[in-house]
């Protein structure tokens, strides 16, 4: 699953697992309905990770320092 997420003309919200073609998309409702629980699985893992990562830039940039560089010549 290259691309998570995109949203359709309708508004709803679909994702695209690796065994569809590039242009289809499926909600989440009808994974679940489908029974296909390691797509499921898969989008959690990535959506987890995607905050993960977003949980930790902002602590990085919460604790930037200051740092001021003398320029020095000789």
């Amino acid at each position: 699953m290259e691309r998570l997420t995109y949203v359709a003309e309708n508004g709803e919200v679909l994702f695209h697992p690796a065994d569809l073609p590039d242009d289809e998309g499926i909600t989440i409702t009808q994974l679940a309905k489908d029974g296909r629980y390691k797509a499921l699985e898969e989008i959690a893992e990535r959506l987890a990770n995607r905050e993960q990562a977003e949980a930790k830039l902002k602590e990085m940039e919460g604790g930037k320092r200051c740092i001021v560089m003398e320029d020095v010549s000789i």
